[in-house]
């Protein structure tokens, strides 16, 4: 009986041994996972694989004995089996709980990224289900050598995940080894580049250094250099300013000076003329015509108005035309001949050597003219700045500028090239703005020179007749004569 009795002591404790084994097993092997990315824990999961195969040595040499004693018991099995039914209520609890530790186990390996591979494994599947089955089949046997045999394949079972562990155990160490000889050369390979790239960031950062204080001297002079020229800026302002200031002093003073002889000379030479540009060579009073020294060698237009002036009459002033004629023919290189348009007096008819003269023409030159106020030609109180244009145009001159009281904005520019303002009337209602501008193109003409005259004036010197008012040798004075010269 106490054989008996240390019978089921050694089954109780094979069992709980094994149940510790699987335990100790499955937890090895989730130790082993948690390290399995490095060397050190490669090392540690061989021998935790050193160990399992003492033990499972060391198991299997006291499950042979353990058989040796159960195939030759001193009573029969029938009484081993009565005796072991009463203590297999305790370890049928104990096979209960290892079954529910083992599903724990077996949900904690599913959860675990690093684990899911082995317990999705077939090795691993296959022998869980074979676990399984075998804790079944120790709690389900209906005598002790069925359970005896239930427990035995429970045993192969841990024999088989040892297996599995060592199988895993030897293909990790080679991963590992393989992984540590690409590391080498990845190490290698990197380091061999570290020291390059650090060889020539040494040189860059030299260069670097060179070239930032060479930046930085050359900032410093250029800063210095800029203070410099911004001295010499601010005193050439200065200068500038005071020049400008002096130079504007001496201009008004000059302007002054220049307007005072500008008014000089149109007081002293109002209607008077330096030169005149030819003389009459014969007179046909009878049928109011003349001859003149100009020709076609002169570039006389056909038209051309002149006034007519006695010999004595060349540099006088207020010396009024005797007469106006117009070229109604060229006769040849130096001479044309032209028609008396009016007569001053019969009393001073038109004689040999007269000289003629107009503002309008000179050979071999342009005329240029400015305009400013109401073109009254014709003495009707309307504006004829148009005809007035016409009568400038048809013998090629030129207007510079012009100022009309409808529109009061000066066109064009009063140049030193401007021969004359010809002045017009005056608006009926004053307006500022024509007042401002029309002082202002006063001014210009004075600044550059220009002499100034009324339109009456112009018309008096181009010897241009709006009404004829000829009378000739057989008429009484005050006569008029037919016709009228306008270019209406």
């Amino acid at each position: 009986m106490a054989t008996n009795n240390q019978s089921q002591g050694i089954q109780i404790a094979l069992i709980i041994f094994v149940i510790l084994t699987v335990i100790l097993a499955v937890s090895t092997f989730l130790f082993y996972k948690k390290w399995d990315d490095t060397a050190k824990t490669a090392d540690a999961a061989q021998k935790e694989a050193t160990s399992a195969k003492q033990e499972k040595q060391q198991t299997i040499t006291k499950f042979d004995a353990l058989k040796t004693k159960i195939g030759f018991p001193e009573a029969t099995l029938d009484t081993i089996d009565q005796e072991a039914d009463k203590h297999w209520a305790t370890i049928a609890a104990a096979v209960q709980k290892s079954k529910a530790q083992l599903d724990a186990l077996r949900a904690q390996l599913n959860s675990d990224e690093n684990a899911k591979p082995l317990a999705t494994s077939p090795d691993y599947v296959n022998f869980t289900g074979q676990l399984n089955s075998s804790l079944d089949d120790v709690l389900k046997a209906p005598s002790f050598r069925l359970r005896f045999d239930s427990m035995a394949r429970l045993l192969g079972s841990e024999l088989a995940l040892h297996q599995v562990i060592t199988n895993d155990d030897l293909r990790l160490r080679g991963d590992v080894v393989a992984l540590q000889g690409v590391k080498a050369t990845e190490v290698g390979k990197y380091s061999g580049e570290a020291s390059q790239m650090r060889k020539e960031m040494q040189t860059n950062a030299a260069k670097f250094t060179g070239d930032f204080e060479r930046l930085t001297a050359q900032i410093d002079k250029a800063s210095t250099d800029n203070e410099k020229l911004k001295q010499k800026i601010e005193q050439a302002q200065r200068d500038a300013i005071a020049e400008k200031a002096a130079f504007d002093k001496d201009r008004k003073q000059y302007i002054t000076q220049l307007r005072n002889f500008k008014h000089q000379i149109q007081e002293m030479t109002a209607g008077t003329f330096t030169r005149a540009l030819g003389e009459i060579t014969r007179v046909d009073l009878a049928n109011d015509l003349v001859t003149i020294d100009l020709g076609e060698a002169d570039g006389l237009p056909p038209r051309m108005t002149f006034s007519v002036y006695p010999p004595s009459a060349v540099g006088n002033t207020n010396v009024k035309p005797k007469a106006k004629i117009e070229v109604s023919r060229i006769l040849g290189p130096r001479t044309a001949q032209a028609r008396i348009t009016e007569l001053a007096s019969i009393n001073n008819p038109i004689s040999i050597n007269d000289k003629i003269y107009t503002p309008l023409w000179k050979p071999g030159e342009v005329k240029h003219f400015a305009l400013v106020g109401i073109m009254d030609l014709y003495g009707e109180h309307t504006d004829a700045r148009a005809d007035v244009r016409r009568l400038i145009d048809r013998f090629g001159g030129k207007i510079d500028a012009d100022l009309d009281p409808k529109s009061p904005q000066i066109k064009g520019k009063i140049t030193p090239d401007t021969d004359y303002l010809v002045e017009g009337s005056p608006p009926d209602t004053l307006n500022a703005t024509y007042e401002k501008a029309r002082s202002e193109l006063m001014e210009e003409a004075i600044n550059n020179g220009v002499q100034t005259i009324s339109l009456k004036k112009f018309v008096d010197m181009v010897g241009f007749t709006p009404r004829r008012r000829t009378l000739r040798t057989n008429e009484s004075a005050g006569l008029s004569g037919s016709g009228a010269n306008t270019l209406r």
